[in-house]
């Protein structure tokens, strides 16, 4: 059986508010880019599939154990789908500790945190009629959150 977000003994609200989260992820993800030897999403394009369907794009990413990784911000609602492995999920409203199968909705603004305790296959399911992935990303991801508050 899927399990669903909600709140358990698994999550533990946020001691930030959205705002201050929302700085220090930023922070977290610009000090790791500066970091030798860190890779980018560009970088690990092998362990990224990517289906095409009629008003849809599913991606699906296979998260190997030990790795973290911070998303970008979402400007779409949608569903995402740990079919293996299990997560630790950081967002503005807390840390959420899932093992698959599990589904949750992203919501609009969502930027998170990832650390995969196993290995891991994440999938997300994007409503959009695009076939190109730069054309994909402009429509679904804001470079920043004053672009979200713009949308």
């Amino acid at each position: 059986m899927i399990q669903e977000l909600k709140i358990s003994d698994k999550f533990y609200k946020s001691l930030y508010s959205a705002n201050e989260f929302r700085e220090k992820i930023t922070s977290i993800q610009n000090e790791m880019l500066e970091m030798s030897g860190v890779m980018t999403a560009k970088d690990k394009e092998e362990y990224v599939n990517h289906t095409f369907l009629k008003n849809q794009y599913i991606r699906d990413l296979f998260i190997p154990k030990g790795e973290i990784f911070i998303t970008k911000i979402h400007k779409v609602e949608h569903p995402f789908f740990l079919l293996t492995g299990e997560i630790s999920i950081l967002s503005e409203i807390g840390k959420l500790r899932v093992s698959a199968p599990y589904y949750g909705i992203t919501k609009v603004g969502t930027k998170r945190g990832i650390y995969a305790h196993k290995d891991s296959i994440f999938v997300t399911v994007h409503p959009t009629d695009k076939k190109d992935l730069n054309e994909i990303e402009d429509e679904l991801i804001a470079k920043n959150y004053k672009e979200l508050e713009e949308v």
